[in-house]
């Protein structure tokens, strides 16, 4: 199933077929924290750059569900969940791993430090 789901990315970017990022929150070995590996992924399956993946994961999302006047970048007037990190994404998306704080609805997350399962990252780790 991934080969397929891998072609069928590459051949949305060749055709210009608007593709977004998610997760299967609810399915073995798609952890809900695990969005970060996602945007790795899509980079390293399909040969998009960083910046094309950070976009499929943002602003490209919410262009997809019509909502690009109201999220999925940082403007004026618009509802953002933030986080802050130590190194630029576009030159190592694997920063996006550990943020440093994450801002949520005005709320302040510092060092953030969600419940994983140790065995599953792993595994999954290796794929990136």
């Amino acid at each position: 199933m991934a080969d397929g789901i891998i072609e069928a990315s590459k051949a949305a970017r060749k055709y210009g077929v608007t593709v977004g990022l998610g997760t299967d929150g609810a399915c073995p070995f798609a952890a809900q924290s695990g969005m970060w590996r996602e945007v790795c992924y899509f980079a390293k399956l399909t040969g998009a750059s960083n910046e094309e993946a950070l976009y499929r994961a943002t602003l490209g999302n919410a262009s997809i569900v019509h909502l690009e006047e109201e999220t999925g970048s940082v403007s004026v007037g618009k509802s953002a969940d933030l986080i802050v990190l130590t190194k630029n994404p576009y030159e190592d998306l694997k920063v996006l791993r550990q943020p440093e704080m994450v801002i949520i609805k005005g709320h302040l997350i510092a060092h953030p430090n969600p419940k994983k399962n140790e065995r599953m990252e792993k595994e999954l780790d290796a794929l990136i």
